[in-house]
C-alpha cells in the first residue's frame, strides 16, 4: 500500500508540475504577444507623428508659394515627397503581429496614397507657378488632394479602429491609438481655392 500511495502522489505531483509549466508558458506567450501589440501601436503612432511633420510644413509652403518663388517651392515640395515615400517604406518594414494584419494593410494603403499624391503635386508645382499650363497644373494638384483626403478617411475609419479593437481584444488598456490627418481642410479640393492660396489670385 505505501508503494501505491507513493506512486499516486508522484503522479499527482507530476500532473501539478505539468500544469504549472503550462501556465508559465502560456503567461510567457501572452506577455510576448501583448508586447508585440504594444510595440506595433507605438511604431504606428511614431509614423503618424512623422506624417504631421510632413503635412504641416508642406501646406505652409504651398500657401506661401506666391511669395517664395518657383524653384524654392518646387525643391521644398519635392523634399516632402521624399519624406512621404520614406515613411511608406518604413511602414513596410514593421514587425506586424497577426492581430494587426488588417490595420497594417490599411496603413500601407493610406501612406501610399499620400506618397503618390505628393509625387504628382511635386511634379505639377513648377507648372502651377509658371505661366504655361498653370490652370491645368492647379487642377491636377487639387485632384490629388482627393487622394490625401482618402488617406485620412482610411486611417480614421480603418487603421485606428482596427488597432483599437486588437488591443481591446487582449484587454490592453494602457495604450493611446494615434490619429493621423494629412489634409488640413477641404478647401484644397477646389482648383479655385488652390489658385487663390498658391498664387494669391482667383
Amino acid at each position: 500500500f505505501p508503494t501505491r500511495r507513493s506512486s499516486d502522489l508522484a503522479a499527482v505531483g507530476g500532473l501539478v508540475l505539468v500544469l504549472i509549466v503550462g501556465l508559465v508558458i502560456r503567461s510567457y506567450l501572452n506577455g510576448k504577444r501583448d508586447a508585440a501589440l504594444r510595440s506595433y501601436n507605438q511604431k504606428v503612432s511614431t509614423i503618424a507623428a512623422d506624417e504631421s511633420q510632413i503635412s504641416a510644413p508642406l501646406f505652409k509652403v504651398l500657401a506661401d508659394a506666391a511669395n517664395t518663388g518657383q524653384p524654392t517651392v518646387g525643391d521644398e515640395v519635392n523634399s516632402y515627397r521624399v519624406q512621404a515615400q520614406l515613411e511608406a517604406a518604413n511602414a513596410r518594414g514593421l514587425s506586424v503581429p497577426s492581430q494587426m494584419a488588417g490595420a497594417q494593410q490599411n496603413l500601407l494603403l493610406a501612406l501610399d496614397l499620400r506618397a503618390e499624391a505628393l509625387q504628382t503635386i511635386a511634379r505639377d508645382v513648377p507648372s502651377a507657378l509658371g505661366t504655361d499650363s498653370a490652370a491645368a497644373a492647379v487642377a491636377e494638384i487639387a485632384a490629388e488632394m482627393l487622394g490625401l483626403l482618402a488617406s485620412d478617411v482610411i486611417y480614421a475609419q480603418r487603421v485606428a479602429p482596427l488597432i483599437s479593437q486588437s488591443l481591446a481584444a487582449q484587454h490592453i488598456t494602457d495604450q493611446t491609438v494615434a490619429s493621423s490627418r494629412f489634409l488640413p481642410d477641404l478647401g484644397w479640393l477646389s482648383p479655385q481655392t488652390v489658385t487663390l492660396r498658391m498664387l494669391g489670385n482667383a
